[in-house]
């Protein structure tokens, strides 16, 4: 009796060691299409995923490289697939770090957010711009990098905005984005050249 109840505890324990493997891998393969935080939450929280948004103030981030159309005719594309991730992960861990999450890589653009209900941040507007300086100067080793390589460098253009905007999951049944939307957004799509941007 005894050996048969040591079996059963030690599926029991394989059982619980195999269902936390899945779940952590899981929650690794998510990690790489949405921010860490996000996937987190979405796993612990799946009401999550329901279709709607939430008006709130929040600030929003967007970036567009300089001359990437002329840029991709004169470069092999594997070559510039090689910079171009380069550049994105360079970018991404700084708004991390800064607490915003990632809404996308558009091309060669990025868009970015802070405060959101799941990720709150009183100081939403201080850290966008941090992040949006830190950007900057990485920008900077990174271009260094790459002409020292042989490989031509980047031209960034940014836009940084605070105001109202509607957060939350918005597209179909069976594909959602965690974004948002709203004339704050827009204006904040106009990026313009990081040396405008001051301290």
């Amino acid at each position: 009796l005894c050996a048969l109840v040591m079996t059963q505890v030690f599926c029991l324990s394989v059982r619980s060691d195999e269902a936390r493997l899945v779940t952590r891998t899981s929650m690794t393969a998510l990690s790489l299409y949405i921010n860490p935080t996000l996937a987190d939450q979405i796993i612990k929280h799946p009401e999550l995923l329901t279709r709607g948004g939430q008006r709130q103030e929040m600030t929003v981030f967007f970036s567009d490289l300089v001359g990437f159309t002329a840029l991709a005719e004169h470069v092999s594309p594997e070559s510039l697939v090689v910079s171009l991730n380069r550049y994105f992960e360079t970018m991404e861990p700084i708004i991390r770090a800064h607490g915003g999450i990632l809404d996308k890589f558009d091309g060669d653009a990025i868009m970015a957010f802070w405060g959101s209900p799941i990720l709150p941040r009183p100081t939403h507007a201080v850290d966008g711009c941090l992040a949006a300086l830190d950007q900057r100067e990485s920008l900077v080793r990174l271009n260094t990098q790459l002409v020292a390589e042989g490989r031509p460098p980047f031209s960034v253009l940014m836009g940084l905005n605070t105001g109202q905007l509607v957060v939350g999951n918005i597209g179909a049944e069976n594909r959602l984005n965690y974004t948002v939307m709203g004339d704050s957004v827009n204006l904040a799509s106009r990026p313009v050249p990081v040396h405008n941007v001051s301290h």
